[in-house]
C-alpha cells in the first residue's frame, strides 16, 4: 500500500554527492571528491558539477604518495583502469580531464590520509557535520531527480 519509488545508492556515491554540497566545494569549479573509508577509497574528479572520472582502490594499499599520484592522474585524465587493477585496486574510468584540482574535498573515517599529501584539501561537512555527508548526498540526489 505504499506508493513510493525507492532509491538505492552506493554509500561512496552518496558521500561524493554530499561532498558536492559542502560550502567550500559548492564555490569550486574543478575539484576532486574523495571518500577514504576503512576498506575502500573512491574518488571522483568533478568539473562544473559533473563527474568526469572515478577510481576505487583498497585504502590499506594506498600510501600518501600513491594517493597523491592517483588523484593527480585522475584529474589530468591519464589514470588507467589497468594500472589501478594491477595495483590490486578495483579500477578507474575517465570521461575527460578536469582543468585543475582547485581543492580535494575529503570524507570518510580514514580521511586523515589526505593530510599527508601535498594537495590542498578540505574536510567536507555539508549540513555542518562530517557525519552528514552521505545523508546530504542522498537527499540532494532525491531532490535533483524528483524521485
Amino acid at each position: 500500500g505504499i506508493d513510493l519509488k525507492p532509491l538505492l545508492m552506493d554509500t561512496k556515491f552518496a558521500s561524493i554527492a554530499g561532498m558536492c554540497h559542502d560550502d567550500i566545494a559548492s564555490q569550486l569549479k574543478s575539484f576532486i571528491a574523495i571518500d577514504i573509508g576503512n576498506g575502500h577509497t573512491t574518488a571522483a574528479s568533478i568539473e562544473e558539477g559533473k563527474i568526469q572520472g572515478i577510481f576505487e582502490h583498497h585504502t590499506s594499499s594506498l600510501t600518501p604518495e600513491s594517493l597523491e599520484n592517483y588523484l593527480k592522474r585522475l584529474a589530468d585524465g591519464t589514470i588507467t583502469n589497468e594500472e589501478v587493477y594491477n595495483d590490486h585496486g578495483h579500477g578507474a574510468h575517465v570521461i575527460k580531464p578536469i582543468s585543475k584540482i582547485e581543492k580535494v574535498i575529503v570524507s570518510g573515517p580514514k580521511r586523515e590520509l589526505i593530510e599527508k599529501t601535498n594537495l590542498e584539501w578540505h574536510h567536507a561537512c555539508p549540513g555542518g557535520d562530517v557525519m552528514m555527508t552521505g545523508t546530504v548526498g542522498l537527499i540532494k540526489t532525491l531532490e535533483a531527480y524528483d524521485v
